[in-house]
């Protein structure tokens, strides 16, 4: 068999793959986090289950002009965060998932201060686990084990954007410009009045 056919035999199945509405892959990135001072990073990503491109949250075909996908949503997807066990991860992660500790704070006592005598930053004085607020659950899929996203929804718990790549999203900011060199014959600036005073020239 030539080449030339080969490579149309490959294009017809390829379409003939496309013709049929086929479910969009459906991915999430990143961890619950494990203190109330980590950033959360958590997103949702969708692809082509065909060609594997980015797909617009709730769009009805693939974007790709030679893919043209028709495309399907499921309903919910298991939980990434807890593995589908409705568990809290941060709860899971410092063993305090049961037990007189259930669902408290890791970092301070019963009066939301650290060994260091400090007042607790990760639960604010609250005593309970800033993921889960002491119910344990995982705050993504409410316990579930499974994770769905509602209709129109744009943002998860966290507020990260459902799709890093996803082109209904606004770009983001530009970098503000570095300030411009002084030109060489400026005066130079004056110190700040608080500014300690310049050893005298030897």
């Amino acid at each position: 068999m030539t080449l030339r056919p080969c490579l149309g035999l490959a294009a017809a199945l390829l379409l003939a793959g496309c013709s049929k509405p086929a479910e969009v892959r459906f991915a999430l990135f990143g961890h619950t986090p494990y203190t109330s001072l980590m950033p959360d990073h958590r997103s949702v990503e969708y692809n082509c289950p065909t060609c594997g491109r980015d797909v617009a949250y709730k769009s009805d075909k693939c974007g790709n002009k030679n893919c043209e996908q028709e495309l399907t949503w499921p309903d919910k997807v298991t939980c990434r965060y807890c593995d589908g066990t409705g568990v809290c991860d941060a709860c899971r992660k410092y063993e305090r998932t049961e037990g007189p500790n259930k669902g408290k704070c890791p970092f301070c006592d019963e009066e939301g201060v650290t060994p260091q005598n400090t007042a607790c930053a990760n639960c604010n004085q609250k005593l309970m686990c800033p993921s889960c607020k002491g119910s344990v659950k995982c705050d993504m899929c409410g316990g579930s084990g499974e994770y769905t996203l509602p209709a129109g929804a744009e943002e998860l718990p966290g507020g990260s954007r459902v799709s890093a790549r996803d082109p209904s999203a606004p770009e983001p900011a530009a970098a503000e410009p570095p300030a411009a060199d002084p030109p060489a014959d400026a005066p130079p600036a004056e110190p700040p009045a608080d500014a300690p005073p310049a050893d005298p020239p030897k």
